[in-house]
């Protein structure tokens, strides 16, 4: 069978998602850890990219890791770049991190409150995704007491939130696909009906800083999307919603050829989809309404903030009360 002809099996299947073995992300509790390492001379050799040897402990371990720098606008909007982990899986048996090898990190940015709030925001993005979809990567909340070493005579201590990102090969595991890294994918390839919950979902937090074909700082495509293969067509994968209206980041702007006031403003980026495939979706979304914005709030951040967080996302459901005006503007500007 094709992939376009088995729609609700296809959103059993990706609600579903699978459970992996490594302990990491199967639970949500806050991760309390210790990082200790040179972040003087991290944060001032960013282009580098060089790894760095660090230590981390929690629940009584020590463990080795190299930490290097990764991301590309963070890295020049940010004054605490996001990190990659790079353990050897030999160091974390028996510990959370067993299974683990490369992991990325989500960082607060900048060192303001308002900084530690956006990153919350996009937790929050996350975990709605996985409310979405079974086909999402999962997320870890952190707090981490982070130990400049550079520092020889005092150690400067900084404790942030932040958070650790399931890798690609892991969340291609639990659904029984292969990652993919090419430059390229067709629009025939991509399985129709999780694609058209990405599209909605990229709708729904205001996110148009993504894309399905490679742009100038990507190595493969796409842009801010992995791609799985399951059963022979594509899934997309999203992720970095730090540019979404949802968020709404101090450096976020619209991009200019798209004519958006600001980033709260939102924008269809998808491709042409038949339209039974956006009401399904639409259908998907509002059956599972209750439990989106209950994951987006289930961040701990004030009651203000997380309002804000499931007002803005409440206006998208709002507007999937009229499907016929939503997709008539999803028709305006798809490609």
């Amino acid at each position: 069978m094709t992939p376009h002809r088995l729609p609700v099996l296809v959103l059993f299947v990706l609600v579903a998602g699978g459970v992996s073995a490594s302990p990491l992300f199967n639970q949500q509790d806050v991760l309390e850890m210790e990082l200790e390492g040179p972040f003087t001379t991290l944060v001032a050799n960013i282009p580098d990219r060089e790894q760095h040897d660090m230590t981390l402990r929690l629940d009584g371990f020590e463990l080795p890791v190299r930490v290097r720098v990764r991301g590309k606008s963070r890295t020049r909007e940010c004054e605490f770049p996001p990190l990659r982990l790079h353990f050897d899986k030999n160091d974390v048996k028996g510990t959370v991190f067993e299974g683990q090898h490369k992991l990325k990190l989500a960082t607060h940015c900048r060192d303001r409150a308002s900084a530690e709030i956006n990153l919350l925001d996009e937790l929050a993005a996350y975990r709605a995704f996985e409310a979405v979809s079974g086909a999402a990567f999962r997320t870890r909340l952190v707090r981490i007491r982070y130990i400049d070493a550079a520092h020889k005579s005092k150690r400067a201590v900084t404790v942030r939130y932040a958070f650790l990102i399931e890798s690609i090969g892991e969340l291609a595991g639990r659904i029984n696909g292969t990652a993919l890294e090419v430059d390229g994918v067709r629009r025939s390839e991509i399985n129709e009906a999780q694609a058209a919950l990405v599209y909605m979902f990229q709708y729904m937090i205001g996110n148009t800083d993504w894309s399905l074909v490679r742009n100038e700082e990507d190595e493969e495509c796409c842009h801010n999307l992995d791609l799985v293969e399951v059963d022979g067509s594509t899934y997309l994968i999203p992720y970095d919603f730090d540019l979404a209206g949802v968020v709404n980041a101090p450096y976020a702007r619209p991009d200019p050829s798209l004519g958006l006031r600001s980033v709260r403003q939102r924008r269809y980026r998808g491709y042409c989809l038949p339209e039974p495939a956006h009401r399904r979706a639409i259908r998907h979304f509002v059956d599972r309404r209750r439990t989106i914005l209950a994951s987006a709030g289930s961040v701990p951040a004030a009651d203000s903030d997380v309002a804000r967080i499931v007002n803005y996302l409440d206006d998208f459901f709002d507007d999937t009360g009229k499907p016929d005006r939503l997709l008539a503007r999803f028709g305006r500007y798809c490609l």
